[in-house]
């Protein structure tokens, strides 16, 4: 095999190698999920957290509902929404209690904000 045949070889090849990796990429990442695979995940996920199925079973509808179908490259945000739609951080992040759905985290609702601190709570810390 002269030189040349050998490089038009392995170039067919890297550019097959490439395009068979991107395109199985773009594929696992733009799976879209189902609401009990959203469960089984979120499930797995927070393994060190008790929460009811019902509860997650809420979540899932309620997220794919209202903010769209959940894929692979979703999941960070899903963590998060779901995380911030309990009473998690409500109730002092104790991951020794049941964590109960809420409702679905809204940044634009004012009284959503886990972290928010009333200003009769903020008054009384200062006594």
């Amino acid at each position: 095999m002269r030189r040349r045949e050998f490089l038009a070889v392995l170039g067919a090849v890297s550019v097959g190698a490439a395009v068979g990796t991107f395109g199985l990429g773009y594929f696992v990442t733009y799976k879209v999920l189902g609401q009990d695979e959203v469960v089984e995940y979120l499930r797995r996920r927070f393994s060190y957290l008790t929460i009811s199925r019902e509860d997650l079973n809420r979540f899932a509808a309620e997220y794919q509902r209202t903010l769209g179908d959940v894929s692979a490259r979703k999941l960070t945000r899903l963590n998060t929404v779901f995380l911030l739609s309990t009473d998690f951080f409500e109730k002092g992040a104790d991951d020794s209690r049941t964590v109960r759905f809420v409702r679905l985290y809204d940044p634009r609702n004012g009284c959503s904000n886990p972290f928010a601190v009333s200003p009769e709570a903020r008054s009384r810390r200062s006594l």
